[in-house]
């Protein structure tokens, strides 16, 4: 594979190499040389291995436990469809009808703006080596228009903000799929490319490759993109292939990232892992303050001079718990935290602490430390009010209430084209996401209620996504 640096990517391209490489591939079908033309030009060679950018990680994921939770730069549709293991987002999910499983990039978001971008990820067959499918990336979900955390959930259902499919086959084509059909959801229809490979054809990738993904976004005209496609096996050092979409809108690539793990439609397939997700350019903003987890949040309630308050944890695994301790101060001081009570991890991925002859006269601050044994620890900010005035005239109450996160489900379901347009709601887009709920949330800060109530419908098992309780209740109950 020539030489390389010492995170792994290729170095540049001597003009030696660049000629092996132009021995190595032929122009596939859509493609356009000229007759005659026994190898492709520089042009068309895979721009990473000519001229090498420099590529930031995503994030360093622990290579020592597995679990459902993939990291606090991740978020997986769904929760029971993917794990870490050694390392390797893997994906679990390769029957019929678990089409486009993805993990969003919470944050990475492609922007608007004529620059240039790249993403490139190592992945693999991780199941049912002997099926079909295709795995990737999906790129411009929800546009400028949807919220970061509603454009996360983007899955199988394509539709209106759906994005766009940028995937590697079973075997080996590389290839641009929609995921905007409202009408056949499922489809994923191949879009019009330019392909080049290697002389001797495709080349199915073995159940122990490693194979290297890159996909360039690179400005053309105003408002326009070429989009380019590499595919490079590591384990054997040769290049599967290049796909190149030209004439491409700013709106179709600007948005949230996922990786994709997917069967064929309607049909079961193999599965796949990602490692060592890495992106770079303008175009590829860096948004570090959009983690998530491992503490999702938090909620507590003071009675008779007892606190009590329970912690909400993301999947974690069991084995990497080492501590979830409860501090509080008064608030708005600098003053040493006071130690609370310690907490061991329950049924559910919850941690219940309860502190007695608790002072209501004033407000405190309080944080939930995590400690890990795979990662620094990590603690999450909260305020304890105190008690209202005995005989105050006003006592608010915040309801909450019938909280569903979308009108319409996120996994199939197709809209009928001889109805007005009026008379539905883009999948993806800020009319059909209710979550994460931004005018809820707005409008009980204004209130400032006493109490919160929650009075059921909290999560509504077909909502998001398909009712499965047999399978997995816990994470499915959690996603939701």
């Amino acid at each position: 594979m020539g030489e390389r640096t010492n995170g792994g990517s290729p170095s540049r391209a001597t003009p030696r190499r660049r000629e092996l490489l132009k021995k190595a591939i032929v122009t596939g079908a859509g493609a356009s040389l000229p007759a005659g033309c026994a190898t492709p030009s520089e042009k068309q060679l895979p721009w990473n291995w000519v001229q090498e950018a420099h590529l930031q990680p995503v994030t360093t994921l622990p290579d020592n436990v597995t679990r459902p939770w993939i990291g606090p730069h991740f978020w997986s549709n769904r929760l029971q469809d993917w794990r870490l293991r050694a390392g390797k987002i893997e994906c679990l999910r390769g029957e019929a009808s678990y089409e486009i499983r993805t993990v969003s990039v919470l944050t990475r978001e492609v922007v608007a703006g004529r620059l240039p971008g790249r993403l490139r990820v190592t992945t693999g067959l991780a199941g049912h080596l002997n099926r079909d499918g295709f795995c990737g990336f999906l790129i411009g979900v929800g546009g400028p228009e949807l919220e970061y955390r509603a454009a996360a959930l983007a899955q199988r259902g394509s539709g209106e903000g759906g994005g766009l499919l940028c995937t590697l086959g079973r075997d080996g084509r590389l290839q641009f799929r929609e995921h905007t059909n409202e009408v056949d959801p499922l489809a994923f229809g191949v879009q019009a490319a330019e392909t080049h490979y290697p002389i001797g054809g495709l080349t199915r990738p073995a159940a122990d490759d490693r194979i290297q993904l890159d996909l360039e976004i690179r400005p053309q005209r105003a408002g326009r993109f070429e989009l380019r496609l590499t595919a490079w096996n590591e384990s054997r050092g040769e290049l599967l292939g290049t796909a190149i979409r030209r004439d491409v809108r700013d709106e179709a690539v600007a948005g949230n990232i996922a990786l994709v793990s997917s069967p064929p439609p309607r049909r079961p397939g193999a599965c796949w892992w990602f490692q060592d997700l890495r992106t770079g350019g303008e175009k590829i903003a860096n948004r570090p303050d959009r983690t998530f987890g491992p503490i999702a949040d938090t909620l507590y309630t003071v009675n008779e001079g007892v606190l009590r308050l329970s912690a909400q944890l993301t999947p974690v695994a069991e084995e990497e718990v080492e501590s979830i301790r409860l501090d509080y101060r008064p608030a708005g001081t600098a003053e040493a935290w006071r130690r609370g009570s310690t907490a061991e991890l329950q049924p559910g991925y919850a941690a219940l602490f309860r502190c007695e002859k608790w002072d209501l006269t004033q407000v405190w601050d309080y944080r939930v430390v995590y400690r890990s044994r795979t990662a620094d620890p990590v603690a999450y900010h909260g305020r304890i009010r105190k008690d209202p005035e005995s005989g105050a005239d006003d006592f608010t109450i915040g309801l909450c209430s019938c909280t569903t996160p979308a009108a319409r489900a996120l996994e199939a379901g197709r809209i009928d084209p001889d109805r007005s347009p009026d008379e539905y709601l883009g999948r993806y887009t800020p009319e059909n996401i209710y979550f994460p709920y931004a005018d809820l949330v707005q409008n009980l800060h204004r209130q400032r209620p006493d109490l919160l109530v929650f009075t059921g419908d909290q999560i509504y098992q077909n909502s998001p996504t398909r009712v499965e309780s047999r399978e997995n209740p816990t994470l499915d109950y959690l996603y939701k």
